[in-house]
């Protein structure tokens, strides 16, 4: 029977319930990491030893069951304490030794080959009753009923995983991937193991939909240009000083591009041409003579970047098409936290938005701005989703600094 209508977390569902991950409960589990074919990789069992700290539950024959806990896991360790006092936050350190373990796994499967090059890798965090896991969404793959876990597949031994770690994260800057990151190098091949001990994570394939942009002629929106209208993202200041603002670059075009601005509910009206624009990162800026339009402002905290967001935050953002509109969370591209400006890092919510939305900006309930709306998937296509571009990243690459009416 067809399937309609799903989105990322019943994809997610369908690839869980489809395949049981069995292991021997009286040995290490190391997720998706290790040899092909081998329930419990002896290479990384030497590293790390099976100790009566990371365990409970009585002695059996084969030693201790492993604790099903990810947080006693985590303190059983020789790594897990060390990262927890760097971050000084138990939740925080167990988010960044799963989030680390991800992008290890991603950058480890294109080093060694076993991903394609139109292959979209996204981390979907862990949470209570399952592990953290990295989606592959692949082209090759017809259907989203065929969506299947594939960890078991995966060959992933621990000299490509030391080669992976090597690329996860900017080695610099005060995130708590960070400090997770230089205690797993500085630890070596035992706290690397550890690192998947902790983890345990998944590897599920599923099939990459068709996405559409989200601009097209709409009334009442704010950026009107060569017949298409989108949505201002920030106010901002550029690298001379100059006032403006964000749009999408699909939505408007490259240097020189005539636009107008205009504030939905006033008389303010301002013709402008793009000054700067990235086409890789889908952002332009305009710069604006006339401040009046900025009347009041959302999202004068700042930019988010100290940490992804976590899956099921609750979000908001106001489009043209879409007002006031609250969506969530659920996942993020690998290499979210890194500074890529020849790369689009977005991070991905439930399908709520719609044509005209583009350029918008997604706040955190910090009122921190998070993204900017790029496109979401066909409406006839599954799995359902939008992507927006991590905001951090994209205002670097084009040297912009948020304006907060200061």
């Amino acid at each position: 029977m067809a399937i309609n209508g799903l989105g990322l977390g019943d994809v997610l569902g369908i690839a869980m319930a489809r395949v049981r991950v069995t292991r021997p409960v009286s040995t290490p589990s190391f997720g998706a990491a290790g040899e092909s074919g081998v329930s419990i990789d002896k290479e990384m069992s030497r590293a790390i030893g099976f100790r009566r700290s990371i365990s409970q539950g009585p002695r059996s024959r084969g030693g201790s069951e492993l604790s099903p806990d990810p947080m006693t896991r985590m303190f059983g360790t020789k790594v897990g304490p060390r990262v927890a006092r760097d971050i000084g936050n138990e939740g925080r350190t167990l988010n960044a030794l799963q989030r680390l373990s991800l992008e290890v796994m991603a950058e480890a499967l294109r080093i060694s080959d076993q991903i394609k090059n139109d292959d979209r890798l996204l981390v979907i965090p862990g949470e209570t009753g399952r592990a953290p896991v990295l989606m592959v969404m692949s082209p090759r793959v017809a259907s989203a009923d065929d969506s299947r876990i594939i960890s078991d597949e995966a060959n992933l031994p621990l000299s490509v995983l030391q080669a992976g770690l090597k690329e996860t994260v900017d080695a610099t800057g005060g995130l708590p991937e960070v400090a997770a990151f230089w205690n797993v190098m500085d630890g070596g091949a035992e706290a690397l193991a550890e690192l998947f001990l902790i983890s345990q994570p998944e590897i599920v394939l599923t099939r990459r939909p068709r996405m559409i942009p989200l601009c097209v002629p709409l009334p009442h929106a704010e950026v009107q240009s060569q017949g298409m209208v989108s949505t201002v993202g920030v106010f901002c200041l550029d690298a001379d000083g100059e006032f403006g603002v964000t749009a999408c670059f699909h939505g408007t075009g490259p240097v020189g591009t005539p636009v107008t601005v205009l504030r939905k509910g006033s008389q303010v009206k301002c013709a402008s041409q793009v000054k700067r624009a990235s086409q890789v990162q889908d952002m332009v800026f305009i710069p604006l003579s006339d401040r009046s339009i900025v009347g009041s402002m959302i999202g004068v905290t700042g930019v988010r970047q100290d940490r992804e967001p976590a899956r099921a935050d609750y979000a908001r953002f106001d489009g043209a098409t879409n007002q006031n509109r609250s969506t969530r969370i659920f996942s993020t591209d690998t290499g979210l936290l890194r500074s890529r400006p020849t790369i689009m890092l977005k991070l991905q919510t439930d399908p709520d938005t719609d044509q005209g939305d583009s350029g918008c900006a997604l706040r955190d309930d910090g009122d921190r701005v998070m993204g900017f709306a790029f496109e979401r998937t066909a409406y006839d296509d599954y799995p359902q989703f939008t992507d927006w571009i991590w905001a951090a990243n994209a205002l670097r690459a084009l040297e912009l600094t948020p304006y907060t009416g200061a």
